[in-house]
């Protein structure tokens, strides 16, 4: 809303809406005129980046943008395409190719080593959020209105988008997501939230104390755990809870696959900018792979068994491929034994090396007279055979069929709180990454009560990142054995 509608709906602060927007124009005024006079005396006008996340910067200065990957920095280009654009960079001089810190800078380093030409760093935030924007209105043209000034890049900035949202979706690394969960219910907004809901037992009780407010204030709460959704899924489930295979006495719940590459550290960047790209690989931001990945796994088990939690667990775990002081913190394998009050066992198994390791994400179970698979190669089946046909993924798209529900709750009215087993499933995580960190027996009341706080409230880019490097550059790894839980 501009400041004279604003006005027109809040009189008596009519003269502060205009001291603000004379006071934003003014600033924006100011940084126009820096770009203007810092690229009068530029040679080239040719700008090359590692992709195309700067289109209105280009279109506003004159500026003749090439990007090798196109729109989508994850983008593999084609041979032709890094032959097109070493071409180009060659016949015009181009002496730099830039990338964002942000998106991994090996494609605009083989450019660079091809031409003889530097590589330098364009700002990751406003890129970073611009290109997602681009990218959102280019799949969904016509559809995306998003002035510029509702574009945020700050931590803080979630206060800002709050006020201006009737529903927020929370899509950040998992660690800040119970604070953000808990503003949000505050705020009395509808939630869509990302898995897991938290990385410790601390914001796992937090997360289940905002979901009861939200209960109270009749939020619709939705998480991604989209297995949930799955018509394959819940028929199976379904089947299981009504004793088709009898009372279950084992489960097996798998995510085994590949590693995952990470970004290298630029020159000049803060410890908490280098850690926040690299999330994934510490455990204060992603909760260790046992928990941000496996978790889906976790709450398969959580839903076969309707909610029941273990009493214990013991696993093992380690590093076996990740040894590069790159690799931050986090595990590459995870072997858990949860046992239940009534002797029930799951056997949860993760794994990111790769190479000819097996590949396996699937859930079994076994019961007194039969046993269920679910999602082993697509197929679901009931006692080694698919009674009644052949059992086969939906068509659906689960991913999209949450989102689906969780908007036509909204504007039905209806109320669905999936944060309490989210929640849940996700202490499974946290309980089975303090057993293998510490190789000890851990108990469902020890790492439910646990006082371990892995996450600064309230982070910002000035925040110091609880985890750091040593002299060395190596970071603090749990060895088993020799942690101890908190």
């Amino acid at each position: 809303m501009r400041p004279a509608a604003l006005g027109g709906q809040d009189p008596g602060n009519r003269e502060t809406y205009q001291q603000n927007l004379a006071a934003l124009t003014a600033k924006l005024d100011e940084l126009d005129q820096d770009f203007t006079d810092g690229l009068a005396d530029c040679a080239n006008q040719d700008l090359v980046t590692s992709h195309n996340a700067f289109g209105y910067l280009a279109r506003r200065y004159g500026l003749n943008q090439v990007g090798i990957t196109g729109l989508t920095p994850e983008a593999e280009p084609s041979a032709g395409q890094l032959a097109a654009v070493t071409d180009f960079v060659d016949a015009h001089d181009v002496q730099t190719i830039y990338f964002e810190t942000l998106v991994s800078p090996a494609i605009a380093k083989t450019v660079a080593s091809e031409t003889g030409a530097k590589t330098a760093v364009l700002d990751p935030l406003e890129g970073k959020a611009q290109a997602a924007l681009d990218i959102l209105k280019q799949k969904n043209e016509g559809q995306v209105d998003v002035p510029p000034d509702q574009v945020f890049t700050q931590f803080e900035d979630w206060q800002k988008v709050y006020q201006l949202a009737d529903v927020v979706l929370i899509t950040t690394p998992p660690g800040p997501r119970p604070f953000l969960f808990e503003q949000a219910v505050k705020a009395g907004k509808h939630v869509f939230m990302e898995k897991p809901v938290a990385v410790d037992a601390v914001g796992v009780r937090r997360v289940l104390a905002a979901a009861e407010e939200a209960k109270k204030k009749n939020l619709n709460v939705c998480v991604g755990f989209q297995r949930r959704y799955a018509p394959s899924y819940i028929d199976v489930i379904n089947r299981i809870h009504q004793g088709e295979i009898g009372d279950l006495v084992f489960g097996r719940v798998y995510w085994n696959g590949t590693s995952r590459p990470g970004f290298p550290r630029e020159p000049g960047e803060s410890e908490m900018h280098y850690q926040i790209r690299n999330w994934y690989f510490f455990t204060w931001m992603s909760g260790d792979h046992i928990l941000e990945q496996h978790c889906h796994n976790l709450d398969i088990a959580n839903w076969a068994l309707q909610g029941k939690m273990p009493v214990r667990a013991i696993g093992q775990g380690g590093r076996q491929v990740r040894r590069a002081k790159e690799n931050g913190t986090i595990f590459d394998h995870h072997t858990v034994e949860f046992e239940y009050d009534n002797g029930m066992r799951i056997l949860s198994q993760c794994c990111q090396i790769g190479g000819k390791c097996q590949k396996d994400v699937s859930e079994h179970f076994h019961g007194l007279k039969g046993m269920a698979s679910l999602a082993n190669n697509g197929r679901f089946l009931i006692n080694g055979q698919p009674p009644g046909g052949k059992r086969t993924r939906n068509k659906e798209d689960a991913y999209q069929l949450e989102h689906d529900t969780f908007f036509e709750n909204i504007r039905t009215g209806k109320v669905r709180n999936d944060a309490h087993y989210a929640a849940h499933s996700s202490m499974m995580g946290v309980m089975g990454r303090m057993a293998t960190y510490t190789g000890q027996v851990i108990t469902w009341e020890q790492a439910f009560n646990s006082a371990e706080s892995l996450v600064p409230d309230n982070i910002t880019w000035a925040t110091e990142p609880p985890v750091k490097p040593d002299a060395d550059g190596w970071y603090p790894v749990a060895i088993p054995g020799t942690t101890l839980p908190v």
